[in-house]
């Protein structure tokens, strides 16, 4: 807390009242009654100036602004630690609650053990074997890129909660759209984007480049099989039913 700062003004003096007779004060260069000339030191009891009472005015406004601006910021501090401690709280709240759920399955190894158990993507997954009697020009190439639009239905793999459609039902809208495309000659992205329930959907169905390993096998089977630019039957993945165009 701040302390009150002192008025710098001096103390108001009273002068003298004046002589019984009404006679002058001796002021210098007058005579007094002993006929000599008044000096400085017969006038001390002189009255000073009136102190300046708009600058005292002033002077307590700025120091009431002070103290104000001072009660406000630690006020803001106040708050914003309370906010900080708040949160504090909150965070470790949850760390002991995801502690008591989670303590169970967590163990650390040394990284000489992890090192011995980590697998690669090649100890797992390997390509299909080309067949010895297949002719030269069905080699089979690295990557291709395609588009293709998803009819999910209710129990596939990844299906949106709010797809409540049956599996017979996904699959007749899947050939109802293949259909649009091949015999009517709507545009495959345009359809893709408005029906598709991909991910991919938003791209008209766009997936890039991939490899033969990256999709389901059936999918992959399908889209490697395609001429550029020619559109697959309808492909079933756990995912659903797809319908597939190779872009390149």
């Amino acid at each position: 807390q701040l302390e009150t700062v002192p008025s710098p003004l001096p103390p108001r003096t009273v002068p003298p009242s004046p002589d019984n007779n009404g006679t002058k004060k001796n002021l210098p260069g007058n005579k007094g009654p002993d006929g000599k000339k008044g000096s400085a030191e017969n006038n001390a009891t002189s009255v000073p100036p009136s102190p300046d009472a708009n600058a005292t005015a002033a002077y307590e406004k700025k120091r009431k602004a002070k103290d104000a601006e001072i009660n406000r910021i630690k006020a803001s501090n106040a708050a914003k630690q309370n906010q900080y401690n708040g949160k504090v709280n909150d965070a470790k709240k949850r760390v002991d609650e995801l502690n008591e759920r989670l303590a169970p399955w967590y163990f650390v190894i040394s990284n000489e053990i992890y090192e011995k158990i980590h697998l690669d993507r090649k100890d797992f997954v390997k390509a299909p074997e080309q067949k010895e009697d297949a002719p030269e020009n069905s080699e089979r190439p690295k990557e291709v890129k395609a588009s293709h639009l998803l009819v999910s239905y209710k129990g596939s793999s990844r299906a949106k909660p709010s797809i409540k459609r049956t599996k017979a039902d996904a699959k007749a809208l899947a050939e109802k759209l293949r259909k649009e495309i091949v015999d009517e000659g709507k545009d495959f992205a345009q359809v893709a984007r408005a029906n598709s329930d991909g991910p991919s959907a938003s791209k008209g169905g766009d997936l890039g480049k991939f490899t033969f390993e990256t999709m389901a096998k059936p999918f992959s089977e399908a889209a490697f099989a395609l001429k550029v630019g020619s559109v697959s039957s309808v492909v079933e993945t756990d995912f659903g039913f797809h319908v597939i165009k190779r872009t390149e």
